[in-house]
């Protein structure tokens, strides 16, 4: 669920990829200690490296990314200096024992240490957080791709909206334009730190013709990098498709959805998404999963929701998932294939099981559907 709510990332090949279950290195400090007083308990190494330097950085930096462990940087000062950054390459706000280092670090260390090295922010309200603290570590970290904002009411617009301003690298935003703008009227897409997204999930529902959703639908066209769209619960049918027509490089349009939630919701939307766009996804994510864990595998190189959806996408234009649509009207039904195999469903209950059965019990077999499980392959209805 998301963070925040009652029921409700980037690929690549290098060594990030292999962290990808792994949580906020921030978060593995015991208490009490923080990266600058690590440096007072460091013992001397006395001789020198028996590995060749380049080498001896390499096996240091992969066990710093698969195990983030502070008590490395005690081993020798060249291996603080190398791994260090590291550990803040991604943060989140979601402990309270990270505000304690993170405080520490942000009073001590030069404004360019975190500029140069912090690349994805979550922030979510904890007892151990304020308000200030969000806005100083956002100043100190102007060259973020990853911002994941969740609400957090007192925060002022007027602080916020010039600290986001200067942002130029922004890849990746999730979070709640609302309490970013103030209020829904204000909520303005054509901002500057838009222009370089390419990721956006918005929590705030487009579940009408209203003015501002339709404001908001014709500002989303505009982006010039937007290649991936998440909407939360029930989108309104003719923004879904104006999107899916008007955004110029658009090629994921995924549908969030929660399992807490009404299944009757999803299985209406299921049944009658508006449209036979193979690049409309709608995602299902089960009562125990977890958001913040899949922002968290995203950034650092794992299988996020975007990665699944562009793969099921994919699979959709190679013809290789079965379009199903149990309850169609005749009209849309003739724009599809309609096909149903024994063959098809013995495979997927074979394959999926009671996951898959389960949800085809409720669902159907569907060509939009995606249930997204937190710690598993996204399990995909054929």
């Amino acid at each position: 669920m998301r963070p925040g709510e009652s029921g409700r990332g980037a690929g690549g090949t290098n060594k990030y990829t292999r962290i990808a279950s792994c949580r906020s290195p921030l978060q593995c400090l015991p208490s009490g200690l923080s990266f600058t007083n690590v440096r007072e308990r460091r013992k001397p190494m006395g001789s020198n490296p028996v590995f060749p330097v380049e080498l001896e950085r390499e096996i240091f930096e992969t066990a710093a990314l698969l195990n983030p462990n502070p008590t490395l940087l005690l081993v020798a000062r060249r291996v603080l200096i190398w791994i260090e950054p590291l550990l803040y390459r991604v943060i989140e706000t979601t402990k309270d024992e990270t505000a304690t280092a993170l405080r520490l670090a942000m009073a001590t260390k030069p404004a360019s240490f975190f500029e140069n090295n912090v690349r994805h922010i979550l922030l979510f309200h904890t007892s151990a957080w304020k308000k200030e603290d969000f806005y100083a570590l956002l100043r100190l970290c102007p060259r973020i791709e990853s911002l994941a904002y969740i609400p957090f009411g007192d925060c002022s617009p007027i602080v916020l909206l010039p600290i986001f301003m200067n942002m130029s690298h922004l890849q990746r935003w999730s979070g709640s334009l609302r309490y970013v703008f103030g209020k829904r009227e204000a909520i303005d897409l054509r901002a500057s730190f838009f222009r370089t997204v390419t990721h956006l999930d918005i929590f705030d529902m487009l579940d009408d013709g209203s003015t501002d959703n339709m404001r908001i639908c014709a500002d989303l066209a505009t982006l010039p990098a937007l290649t991936n769209l998440c909407l939360s619960e029930y989108a309104e049918p003719t923004i879904v498709r104006r999107l899916l027509e008007e955004c110029p490089v658009l090629r994921v349009l995924v549908n969030l959805w929660f399992e807490a939630w009404s299944r009757d919701q999803v299985q209406a939307v299921v049944r009658n998404p508006g449209t036979v766009d193979p690049r409309y996804v709608v995602i299902l994510f089960p009562a125990y999963a977890n958001w913040e864990d899949d922002w968290q595998r995203g950034v650092r190189g794992g299988v996020d929701l975007w990665v699944a959806a562009e793969s099921f996408v994919a699979q959709k234009r190679r013809g290789e998932i079965e379009v199903i649509f149990p309850d169609r009207s005749p009209g849309v039904r003739d724009q599809c294939p309609y096909s149903m195999s024994m063959v098809l469903v013995l495979r997927a209950l074979i394959l999926k099981f009671w996951d898959v059965l389960a949800l085809w019990l409720t669902f159907g077999s569907d060509y939009n559907l995606i249930q997204f499980p937190i710690s598993l392959p996204p399990i995909f209805l054929t």
